[in-house]
């Protein structure tokens, strides 16, 4: 029998406000309120072990955090800027989400050319903004994420392959039994006109996606999962899908059965009704089930055992910077990003000179500046050194 490990997903992307959204009572429109109303419930060992796992474990969320920047407007009120929303988490949530072993993600939404702040862009070239933020995660935030949820699960081919170089773990295909393809969005367009997953496998199996599309199995190394709404004007989650869950897992795969919210609705009781229904189906298929985040859902799903950390050994001339790994790694890369100001931050690609070693050649304007390298191993660890070029 299979094993199945339960991903609870948060799009993190702090208040909302918008009066012509289907349910607008149900939006929670400032921080205080988010903290009061949701994260102080889900935050809780009365919440956390209401329905504990096989191994009487607390439920473990990641939460895949938003940078609302890139846009010219803001029409619902979200709370723009760097960090705006990383920040607040961590200041306000930071021990509980150690406590109970919760992960920090990456949420992105892109812009559209319009610049409106609840227009999603689907051209993944006509900015760059997705690297300008990766750049601030890792030198303000000494953060390198390893999961990631596209914004309004909008994904291409172009965006898989750029995710290809960077992020192995990917939660955002949406293909299920009851989605809403027909629903319009904030521009205009049909949900199947600008999803590509309805012709996604539709399976708690992660799959390896091809390079020339992203719905179909294929060899890159980075991998899909799948990840349903739990409540939203595009599906519901019902019982009968987590029955399905379990009687996939009965036939011997193991599963990553994961389910995605918001943060600016509370959903405390629907989580713990989907909790009561995975109890439920463990016991009645004794099939066992286990609360992971993102990421070690998956290093479980492969079997992946290894504790030995990723090194990145650093040294610095006058000319240049050359950055040897002791392991493979995932990127075909490290990430190198340098701050030239307050408001101007740059991926620089390296020069590889061997297999474990690349190199970077310095330029005048990099005197003096602050510089960060991440990257990421085959087996699900991070590296991350943020320093100065004097």
């Amino acid at each position: 029998m299979g094993r199945v490990f339960v991903v609870f997903c948060i799009d993190t992307e702090g208040p909302f406000t918008d009066p012509n959204y289907q349910f607008p009572s149900q939006l929670i429109g400032n921080w205080k309120d988010i903290d009061r109303i949701f994260l102080s419930k889900v935050f809780s060992d009365k919440f956390r072990y209401s329905f504990p796992d096989s191994n009487n474990n607390p439920a473990v969320f990641t939460w895949f955090m938003l940078n609302w920047t890139g846009f010219r407007t803001n029409p619902i009120q979200h709370d723009f800027g760097y960090h705006k929303v990383y920040d607040h988490y961590l200041k306000t949530w930071g021990k509980e989400i150690k406590k109970y072993g919760d992960e920090i993600g990456w949420h992105y939404h892109h812009a559209s050319i319009s610049g409106i702040g609840n227009e999603w862009g689907t051209d993944w070239f006509t900015n760059r903004e997705y690297e300008n933020q990766l750049c601030r995660f890792i030198i303000d935030c000494n953060f390198f994420p390893i999961t990631y949820r596209a914004g309004g699960t909008i994904e291409d081919t172009d965006q898989s392959n750029w995710l290809e170089q960077w992020i192995p773990y990917d939660y955002s295909n949406r293909n299920g039994d009851h989605i809403n393809w027909k629903k319009i969005e904030a521009d205009g367009s049909k949900l199947i006109d600008i999803l590509p997953w309805h012709k996604a496998p539709n399976s708690w199996v992660p799959y390896h996606p091809s390079n020339a599309d992203l719905t179909k199995p294929g060899d890159m190394k980075r991998l899909v999962v799948r990840s349903l709404d739990i409540k939203s004007n595009v599906n519901i989650i019902t019982e009968e899908e987590i029955a399905k869950a379990f009687a996939d897992a009965k036939k011997g795969s193991d599963i990553i059965l994961s389910l995605f919210d918001h943060d600016f609705r509370d959903r405390e009781q629907d989580f713990t009704k989907v909790m009561e229904w995975i109890s439920k189906y463990s016991k009645k298929e004794k099939i066992k089930f286990f609360y992971k985040s993102g990421k070690d859902a998956i290093k479980q799903f492969q079997n992946i055992s290894s504790i030995k950390p990723l090194k990145l050994n650093i040294k610095k001339s006058n000319e240049k910077i050359n950055i040897k790994t002791n392991k493979t790694l995932f990127n075909k890369q490290p990430f190198l990003a340098i701050k030239y100001s307050k408001n101007i931050y740059s991926w620089k690609p390296l020069f590889k000179i061997s297999e474990d070693t690349w190199e970077y050649k310095l330029l005048p304007e990099d005197k003096n500046k602050n510089f960060g390298v991440a990257a990421h191993d085959l087996e699900g660890n991070t590296y991350t050194k943020v320093f100065k070029m004097i």
